[in-house]
């Protein structure tokens, strides 16, 4: 589950970093651009093992899952699992359409 660990890890990270980078309209200044610095530094490695996520989601034990969800429920305060499911589901949905550009942008 090294993969799917390493991408959920990002996305909560970006995701984080877009809620307290919003203005009071919702919106992303230009000037907000800095404060993806971190973020922008940990995309190649949550990104390079990408296509792997998906058999990993699915030949993941209950221990594995259970860590999985350990490990969001510490980055993100006050999560319920039923979210926690969501962004479990949301992140493989991304990891299956990233690597499909990926795909067709080599053939």
């Amino acid at each position: 589950m090294k993969e799917t660990k390493e991408l959920v890890l990002f996305v909560c990270a970006v995701a984080s970093q877009i809620v307290e980078s919003q203005d009071a309209e919702g919106g992303l200044q230009f000037t907000s651009a800095a404060d993806f610095i971190d973020e922008l530094i940990e995309a190649p490695d949550a990104l390079k093992g990408i296509s792997e996520i998906p058999e990993e989601l699915k030949t993941a034990t209950t221990g594995e899952r259970a860590e999985l969800y350990e490990l969001i429920s510490d980055r993100v305060q006050d999560i319920t699992d039923d979210k926690i499911d969501k962004i479990v589901e949301a992140v493989e949905t991304i990891a299956v359409a990233v690597d499909e550009v990926i795909n067709q942008l080599k053939e």
